[in-house]
């Protein structure tokens, strides 16, 4: 429901800001630091209002740094990754929901609540007293990864789980008669002799997974 979750995650939290932020502007210092989410810096299929509001809790978040800041209070905030908590444990403990989430997780695991406090800790003490107006991701890589190679490691993710056997094969672009291959999870490329072109060589993945691939066969020749 929008108008909930607005209320909770984006309304909620301004007036707690504000409410902190007279006391810590009266008495000159303070530390502020609001719980957002990746899904505010990334579009997540399926979380469109939860986005739309940790969106507005980051630009939230930078505009009162600007106005606070040097007024000796900081304003920063934490945005976590996928967390297994009571709240999230009924969909993470669903075999097929996790392993969706962790194709989307290079670290190889969902987030804990002391991954959090972590960051929350370092923001709040005196070592982050030069951070403010800062979303600080604790995502395990989930936002750094390129949307392409994204869909070519769940593609070939996909293909391996219907048989274990799958292996791609791909014949280089020049004169020669070198192929290579490509395993699970990860290009480990390796040099095989082979008289003649290996049918379906490009035909299992799409189009741009394909040229991306060819891409980095050339490079590694």
């Amino acid at each position: 429901d929008w108008d909930e979750m607005m209320s909770v995650n984006l309304r909620g939290l301004f007036f707690c800001c504000r409410e902190a932020g007279r006391v810590m502007l009266e008495q000159g210092r303070g530390r502020i630091v609001n719980m957002s989410s990746q899904a505010g810096v990334v579009g997540i299929r399926d979380h469109a209002v939860y986005s739309a509001s940790k969106g507005g809790v980051n630009l939230l978040t930078k505009v009162l740094a600007l106005e606070w800041s040097d007024r000796g209070v900081t304003v920063n905030a934490v945005a976590p990754t996928f967390i297994y908590t009571p709240g999230t444990a009924e969909r993470l403990d669903q075999e097929d929901y996790l392993a969706e989430v962790l194709e989307r997780l290079p670290i190889g695991r969902v987030g804990t609540t002391t991954d959090v406090a972590a960051a929350v800790i370092y923001l709040a003490s005196p070592a982050g007293a030069m951070v403010s107006g800062h979303v600080l991701l604790v995502d395990g890589g989930w936002t750094a990864q390129s949307p392409t190679a994204f869909r070519l490691r769940r593609t070939a993710n996909q293909l391996v789980r219907r048989t274990k056997s799958i292996i791609f094969a791909f014949t280089a672009a020049f004169t020669n008669t070198d192929s290579w291959f490509v395993t699970r999870h990860y290009f480990f490329l390796r040099p095989c002799r082979t008289g003649s072109l290996l049918s379906g060589s490009l035909t299992a993945l799409p189009d741009s997974a394909a040229l991306y691939t060819a891409r980095m066969i050339s490079t590694l020749r």
